[in-house]
């Protein structure tokens, strides 16, 4: 079986075993890991707590809370976007749930068939606030990730079909065939300030505070045509990738596309800026033009992208993660001028004029200046897939996050999962990508890390999803529903 059906295959089947509408919302999960083929289950279903043995010893400070739905309908609840509010240590985490919803002792409710939440934690892992975005009847949110400003503002970016509530404002699908872009604001208290619909699929978001006010650069798919502020964007593929740039209430500043060949689909995965210019991530499946650089996918599988736009959402330049199969999954700046990204590739791997080989699915790091060319690029992994999902950098290295079957290496650390899926952490240095630690965490079944953030006291906080109860750090979560998500905050070094 290649690579691609293993990422796919679970979609599959999810539709083929339920009741689900045939028109499913776009997210990020495939590129980050979240749909690797999870084990088949057998654990009896209790309502008591389900031991998850001894924990492991753990060399550091470690906690980690869960939160999520009632439901039990399997790959709903799920956590992508975690931001650090550099000023307080506050997590902000967005994601989905069905049913009630629990953060703590705070609870929401969902009232359509698919619901999203954004909440805030304290440093310490106590929930300060959650706040809903939900419709009714057969209604989908799809919170797909979060971004936090200096002043404790949050912003949220997903995709919706029929009608969607923020406070407020309610939100009209826009007709898209993948759902409608939501882009929300919300004050350090919790409550929405505004919220935007544009077409298509919204899938990044990330804060610009480069210039006299900050600014919001979202990106994600459109079809046929879409309208941004007073830029319509016309569709050459089935997807196609937009970029924008927001101001500080919502309003569509420039709007910039990446055409695809027809019949196909492209999509972008992470957004980020630095003081010049624009970092993006994407995913294409057949040729994809980006300015005035035309890819093409080296091999059957999807492949994917790194690119270069100056602020005015020019692209400068593109690189294809050029492997039989790949994805690039986060991006994150390094602070001087270049750029940290994270994914998983199988077969040989070139990018930016270094090269790799995959023992299976494995994952890649690599860092890069301003030019696209690696400074270093690492390989992680073992004889099952080990998906690369999140990455985040401060002064002291590079933290990065994903999810591992069996085990996998890094450096010379061997993680062994203790089921199916586990999450996996560890930390690199900034200078040459080598490995100081690595870490596991989860139960016995499958578990997943989908995003990591960096903590201004120097500690990783890690966000997934996991099934039923988990082991992170040597603290024991267990889950109110089938999967919930989990937020792991852990320090060694």
């Amino acid at each position: 079986m290649s690579h691609h059906l293993v990422l796919t295959l679970v979609l599959t089947l999810a539709c083929a075993c339920s009741a689900e509408p045939a028109q499913q919302l776009d997210g990020p999960s495939a590129d980050l890991g979240a749909d690797v083929t999870p084990r088949a289950d057998t654990t009896p279903r209790s309502d008591t707590t389900i031991d998850v043995g001894v924990p492991d010893a753990f060399p550091g400070r470690s906690w980690a809370v869960a939160a999520g739905g009632s439901g039990d309908s399997g790959y709903t609840d799920k956590t992508y976007g975690a931001a650090v509010h550099a000023g307080s240590g506050d997590i902000i985490i967005a994601g989905t749930y069905v049913g009630e919803g629990r953060f703590g002792d705070q609870r929401v409710s969902s009232s359509g068939r698919l619901a999203s939440y954004v909440a805030r934690i304290d440093s310490a892992g106590t929930f300060k606030w959650v706040v809903s975005a939900a419709g009714s009847g057969q209604s989908q949110v799809l919170a797909n990730d979060i971004a936090v400003d200096s002043a404790g503002n949050s912003y949220v970016i997903g995709t919706f079909l029929g009608g969607a509530t923020f406070g407020s404002t309610t939100l009209s699908h826009t007709g898209q065939t993948f759902g409608s872009t939501f882009v929300a604001k919300l004050d350090r208290a919790g409550a929405f300030v505004w919220a935007k619909a544009f077409g298509g699929s919204g899938l990044t978001i990330a804060v610009d505070e480069s210039g006299a006010k900050p600014t919001l650069l979202v990106a994600g798919s459109f079809s046929n045509t879409s309208s941004f502020g007073g830029t319509t964007l016309t569709a050459t593929g089935k997807a196609d990738i937009y970029v924008a740039r927001l101001d500080g209430d919502g309003a569509v500043l420039w709007a910039q596309s990446a055409p695809t060949s027809a019949s196909a689909e492209a999509k972008p995965v992470s957004i980020a800026s630095d003081a010049s210019g624009i970092w993006l991530s994407a995913s294409i499946g057949v040729s994809t033009t980006f300015g005035a650089t035309t890819l093409v996918p080296q091999g059957p599988g999807k492949n994917g992208v790194l690119a270069r736009l100056d602020s005015g959402g020019n692209f400068v330049w593109a690189k294809l993660v050029a492997a039989s199969e790949s994805t690039a999954a986060r991006v994150r700046p390094d602070g001087v001028g270049g750029v940290l990204a994270i994914g998983s590739f199988s077969g040989t791997l070139s990018l930016g004029g270094r090269t790799a080989s995959a023992g299976n699915l494995d994952t890649w790091v690599a860092r890069l200046d301003s030019s696209g060319s690696a400074q270093w690029l690492s390989r992680f992994g073992g004889p099952q897939p080990t998906i690369g999902a999140g990455i985040a950098v401060d002064r002291d290295g590079v933290y990065i996050s994903g999810s591992l079957r069996t085990a996998a290496t890094f450096g010379s650390q061997m993680l062994v999962s203790k089921g199916g899926l586990d999450a996996f952490v560890a930390r690199l240095a900034l200078a040459d990508g080598t490995v100081r630690w690595a870490l596991r965490g989860g139960g016995a079944s499958d578990d997943y890390g989908l995003a990591v953030a960096a903590a201004p006291d120097g500690s990783a906080v890690v966000v997934g999803s996991f099934h039923r109860a988990a082991e992170l750090g040597g603290e024991g979560v267990s889950a109110n529903g089938d999967f919930d998500t989990f937020v792991w905050k852990l320090k060694l070094d």
